[in-house]
């Protein structure tokens, strides 16, 4: 069980204050989390643009091996992630 289910189970009696310092420590871990996470997807999103930019001016690839003769139609790159000052990604 949770930190968060275990006040509220022991919100009934007066145990219940014992789990908000587990509750709190909840809490900061998430928050610790959350921001690694945002800064790790920034750090993604450069090496990916980085990757893109020098890449831009390669030759396109041809098929090899697999029997049919052309070019590999490569997507157009998509937009960068962008993450709001509340965390949420668009």
């Amino acid at each position: 069980m949770n930190e968060f289910g275990r006040y509220k189970l022991g919100r009934q009696s007066f145990q219940g204050g014992s789990f908000l310092g587990g509750l709190v420590q909840a809490v900061i871990r998430f928050i610790n989390r959350w921001t690694h996470t945002k800064e790790r997807v920034l750090q993604l999103d450069q090496k990916r643009q980085e990757f893109i930019e020098k890449t831009r001016n390669l030759f396109p690839l041809s098929q090899g091996g697999n029997g049919h003769s052309g070019l590999v139609q490569q997507p157009a790159p998509s937009s960068p992630a962008k993450v709001e000052a509340d965390g949420t990604t668009h």
